[in-house]
């Protein structure tokens, strides 16, 4: 019997380990359930928090967007000009941003090339194609020849778009109708209609 007793105890023995590891395994698990459930539930929250927060941004900027904000462009205005009035609106938030693409969008090609060939650097038969290089090639003299003939009004603006010219446009002036939110490149299509 004492053999049996023996096996007996080994077996209880056995039994009582594994149902303690069993115990502690499961403990250790509905512990960590409940952190990841607590972990959860916070990010839930938080979440639910950013959205509600996203939808007050985006109620906020449909109601700037469908603001309109009139202003009156008058005969003469430079662009300095005209970025102050805009920026006093609201309308921008960047005066060196919009001066450097007014710039560039309003510039008169024609009247570039004129005035590089008065001053030599080009030939009288220039083309866009060779203006281009030649601009570039040239830049701070460039530059320099057009402000002085008033073709640009802000040299550092120009000087770093200054691969990209457009065809040229011009400013329409009288009252003008701009959304709010409207982009510096919307702005000044606006202004050239």
């Amino acid at each position: 019997m004492k053999k049996y007793n023996g096996m007996q105890k080994i077996i209880l023995f056995t039994l009582f380990i594994g149902f303690s590891t069993g115990l502690i395994v499961s403990s250790v698990i509905n512990i960590n359930f409940d952190k990841v459930k607590e972990t959860s539930v916070l990010e839930m929250k938080n979440e639910i928090e950013k959205k509600e927060n996203i939808q007050e941004v985006l109620a906020d900027k449909k109601n700037i967007e469908d603001e309109f904000v009139n202003i009156n462009i008058k005969n003469g205005y430079t662009c300095n000009e005209i970025a102050d009035l805009l920026y006093e609106k609201e309308l921008i938030f960047n005066k060196e941003d919009f001066k450097m693409i007014y710039n560039l969008m309003l510039l008169d090609i024609y009247g570039t090339g004129d005035a590089l060939t008065k001053k030599g650097i080009i030939s009288k038969g220039w083309k866009i194609n060779t203006l281009s290089k030649i601009i570039i090639s040239k830049r701070d003299k460039v530059i320099d020849i057009l402000y002085s003939y008033g073709l640009i009004d802000d040299k550092y603006a120009f000087n770093i778009i200054l691969n990209s010219i457009n065809s040229n446009k011009k400013i329409v002036y009288g009252e003008k109708k701009i959304k709010k939110g409207s982009s510096n490149i919307e702005i000044i299509e606006i202004l050239t209609k």
